[in-house]
């Protein structure tokens, strides 16, 4: 108590001498300001009485100006005006032709004339002098000596305020030079063009000039006292209620000392933690005792703590992050009284962890502004794990790769499901439970479902397994088997259904089937093969003298003898055994090294022009042929004579399949797969050359699909062409040349062979483009690859550096996107088809965000679909197929550069 009352008595009298301070302080600050306005208005006042002057200066050099440029000029004889004697020119004095006497007046003569008159007019006093004056009243006096000495050191003006005869005068004066007309009087004085020949003194009167300053320094020195005066009660009305707000809080500090102790009282008594932070230094002031039983320290221990004491890393960082965002709420001045809710993790005394809910407040000092913060800590631990244990499970359920539904066992609804089952079925959560069980299962009815789930309702079994169809949001199905079974809690009764999906199982086991089905077919051909090596060469043998001693016979025989009919039937027999027997020994030789660089083109080309063509045409008249063979197809590695007997074979069923007549139709294009394809054969990515040799015959019916291929199965009627080895021959080919056969066809319509062979980069000896390359070769601008597969990216690359590019290449939309982000580049070469992450459409929209107007090409082995146009409307027009030639690519990327 005794410290309160003396802070009361010292408290005024240290206002009095603050306040003494802030008088003292206001006054030096007012004098300060008007001695410096009183300054600054003598400088104005002399600034002004020098423009004055210089105006009149500039005044009398253009009435010289004007009188020299005219040669002087003339004015009668007068009483005042009486020729200048000091002017020794020709024609001085004239005399009218009407008697009228006429003198000259010269500059410095009419200069004199306007002096006097201005000195009685207004009191300004002009004077023309020079340091050799013609006349003896234009000597200059001490002032003026000084001026036009000054001149001649380079000094172009002199001013100062002067006496004269007791008056103050504002005396400047500036230099004569020497101009073309004055040369005319004074020439013979020896000044030339440029000289200084003297100069003009003004002297301007200070005395109206000083009586407008005295008039605004005294306006100046009033304000002044009068501002001084205003800040004087300023000052006192500050102080007068700083005292009185000091008294107040004295009052309101010794309420919250009463105060205090009762809160004391409470916080000593509470389970919760209760503590004081100070906001400055980030440690505790003030602990409650519940701080030994919840984080093992005394009180003393913990008073003192800095905050990073007792949080963990994370928790630190989390409280730190919500005390800056209150404190810049303070400075929006939004919610004063608001209090903070945080879940914080803290060490206890011994290292352990346990996790607390703090509730946060501000305590504000005199001002409103926060100095600390107040909060209450409560030990939330055996709470937080049983969150984290449900969170858990949560998760698990949610994470589940099997799609998981909970519904209702009354109504049916779902309640909850998880995310494979949402992304299964394509519906959202919000649908999900306005759906039951029914709407995805066609099969299922009320009464089905009631029927299958009785054992359950019942008791009298746990779980039933069962296998079905479910049908998703776009209306397509899907194979699978459901484990359901019934939970019952208290008063709720849910049903819990894992669906495993069937799909994959399913097209694993197709698959094996596929596979055991082709290695059977691979085994017969290979038994097939090892037969025919055996017995080919005897049965050539035998051949041999079926068909060349009948050929013998016929030389022999008369033209008309009745036998040569049966011997020539003996002789085609042997031909066509011979047939068989080449068949035969092609499908021994299996295993081609393909080690030869063959260009499909030129095999179809000279099969075509084959007369074994020729023949076949004349065959089959009703049959039309087109052919589309696609320009600069790529090589493969292989044998030409396999592949023209693999042509030929095809060719020749072709035509056999439309007896009545048909379109033939035989096209060759370069291809590339971006994704493998399930087909007859199962078909894997890359780059190909596609053979395609497609009928509009009878077509194949889907029993013999399968059969086609192996050996001696044919359709074709006795005694018509054919070995039955024809399409084995085929399949051996293709698979010694490691492509794919794809067959499409419907009976009544016609048949498609699809033949995929895998590209080479090698070139035939005789191969040369159609172009010079240095015709589209590039200039090292920079080319930004996207592609998925590595060997892609490889050959584009190779194939641009060779053309002289700059080129990166990354291997998904994602990492372009995050490239593009702080580089850039010339040019895009863009995969359409990527998988997984963004296709070549979600890329460029991306890239295009960040560069707009990006040039791009599209380099895709699919067609031209609404993905591709889309791309294209955006602004990558250009499109080239894949497999990329050099040529195309080097024509394409040039084209787009220059645009």
């Amino acid at each position: 108590m005794e410290r309160k009352l003396k802070t009361k008595k010292e408290l005024p009298i240290r206002l009095r001498y603050y306040l003494s301070g802030a008088v003292a302080l206001w006054t030096v600050l007012i004098g300060l300001s008007l001695a410096w306005n009183l300054r600054t208005q003598d400088s104005g006042i002399l600034e002004a009485a020098r423009i004055e002057a210089r105006t009149a200066f500039e005044k009398d050099v253009i009435y010289r100006r004007w009188n020299a440029g005219h040669g002087g000029v003339y004015a009668s004889v007068t009483g005042v005006m009486q020729p200048n004697p000091y002017l020794n020119v020709p024609e001085r004095d004239i005399t009218t032709p009407l008697g009228k006497k006429l003198t000259k007046i010269n500059p410095a003569y009419m200069t004199r004339q306007i002096h006097e008159l201005a000195l009685k007019a207004h009191g300004v006093r002009g004077h023309i002098t020079s340091l050799n004056p013609i006349r003896p009243a234009n000597v200059p006096d001490p002032w003026e000596t000084r001026a036009l000495r000054a001149f001649q050191g380079g000094l172009k003006e002199v001013s100062s305020v002067e006496k004269i005869e007791g008056n103050d005068y504002m005396r400047l004066m500036r230099p004569l030079l020497t101009e073309k007309g004055c040369l005319k009087c004074h020439a013979a004085q020896g000044y030339k063009l440029g000289d200084i020949r003297g100069g003009i003194s003004v002297s301007i009167p200070m005395a109206p000039l000083m009586a407008i300053s005295r008039s605004h320094n005294f306006a100046l020195s009033v304000g002044h006292v009068l501002l001084w005066l205003t800040g004087l009660a300023g000052i006192g009305f500050a102080f007068h209620r700083l005292n009185r707000q000091i008294h107040e809080r004295m009052r309101a500090e010794e309420a919250l000392r009463e105060s205090d102790e009762k809160y004391r009282l409470l916080a000593d008594n509470v389970t919760d933690n209760i503590w004081i932070l100070d906001l400055e230094t980030l440690s505790f002031t003030y602990v409650s005792p519940s701080v030994e039983s919840i984080m093992g320290y005394s009180v003393e221990e913990a008073t003192g703590l800095q905050l990073q004491d007792v949080l963990t890393p994370s928790s630190m960082k989390l409280a730190t992050e919500i005390l800056s965002e209150e404190l810049s709420e303070e400075s929006r001045d939004s919610d004063p009284p608001r209090s903070r809710v945080l879940e914080l993790e803290q060490y206890r005394k011994d290292g352990t962890t346990l996790w607390t809910e703090v509730s946060t407040r501000f305590i504000r000092d005199i001002e409103g502004r926060p100095s600390s913060i107040l909060g209450v800590t409560r030990d939330i631990t055996d709470r937080k794990l049983a969150e984290d244990k449900i969170a858990r499970f949560g998760r698990i359920f949610q994470d589940s790769l099997n799609e998981i539904y909970l519904f209702d066992a009354d109504t049916l609804k779902f309640t909850q499901v998880n995310n494979a089952a949402r992304h299964n079925l394509g519906y959202t959560m919000a649908e999900f439970q306005e759906m039951t069980p029914l709407n995805f299962k066609p099969e299922f009815t009320t009464e089905s479902f009631e029927k299958m789930v009785a054992p359950l309702r019942k008791g009298e079994k746990e779980k039933i397994v069962f296998e079905t169809v479910h049908k998703r949001k776009d209306q397509s199905h899907y194979d699978v088997e459901v484990h359901l079974q019934l939970l019952k809690h208290e008063h709720e009764a849910l049903f819990a259904a894992i669906i495993l999906d069937r799909t994959e199982r399913r097209q694993a086991e197709e698959d094996k089937k596929k596979l055991e089905t082709q290695l059977q077919r691979a085994q017969k051909m290979e038994a097939i093969g090892t037969l025919a090596g055996g017995v080919a060469h005897d049965l050539n043998n035998i051949l041999g003298g079926l068909v060349s001693y009948p050929e013998l016979l016929l030389l022999q025989l008369p033209v008309d003898s009745p036998l040569r009919k049966s011997i020539l039937t003996i002789k085609k027999s042997g031909e066509k055994a011979a047939a068989v027997v080449q068949d035969l020994l092609t499908l021994a030789r299996r295993g081609v090294v393909v080690t030869e660089v063959v260009n499909l083109n030129d095999v179809v080309d000279e099969y075509l022009k084959s007369p074994e063509h020729e023949k076949l045409r004349l065959y089959h008249p009703g049959v039309h042929m087109e052919t589309h063979i696609e320009k600069g197809t790529l090589n493969i590695l292989g044998s030409s004579t396999h592949l023209s007997k693999t042509v030929m074979n095809l060719i020749s069923n072709a035509a056999e399949a439309m007896p009545e007549g048909g379109t033939l139709t035989v096209s060759t294009e370069n291809r590339y797969i971006d994704r493998p394809i399930r087909n007859y054969d199962d078909l894997k990515e890359g780059d190909y050359v596609v053979l395609t040799i497609s009928d509009t015959g009878t077509g194949i019916s889907p029993d013999d699909m399968e059969k086609i291929f192996e050996p001696f199965y044919t359709k074709k009627k006795m005694g018509r062409s054919g070995t039955g080895l024809g399409m084995a021959v085929v399949w051996g080919t293709v698979k010694d040349h490691n492509g794919y056969i794809d067959v499409q066809s419907t009976e009544g319509k016609g048949t498609t062979f699809t033949l995929y062979f895998p590209v080479t980069r090698k070139k035939l000896p005789e191969d040369k483009s159609d172009l010079a390359i240095e015709s589209y070769s590039g200039n090292g601008e920079s080319i930004l690859i996207v592609d998925d597969v590595a060997e892609q990216r490889e050959i584009a690359s190779g194939m641009l550096k060779e053309l002289g590019y700059s080129v990166v290449s990354v291997s998904s939309g994602e990492e372009a996107v995050e490239y593009l982000k702080t580089n850039k580049v010339d040019l895009l070469v863009l995969d359409m088809i990527m998988d997984p992450g963004m296709d070549g459409l979600d890329t460029y929209k991306k890239i295009i965000e960040i560069h707009p107007g990006q040039k791009a090409i599209i380099a895709s082995g699919f067609s031209e679909t609404d993905r591709v146009k889309a791309v294209q409307s955006l602004g990558a027009r250009a499109y080239i197929r894949k497999p990329l030639l050099l040529e195309k690519m080097g024509l394409a990327v040039k084209k787009e550069l220059g645009k």
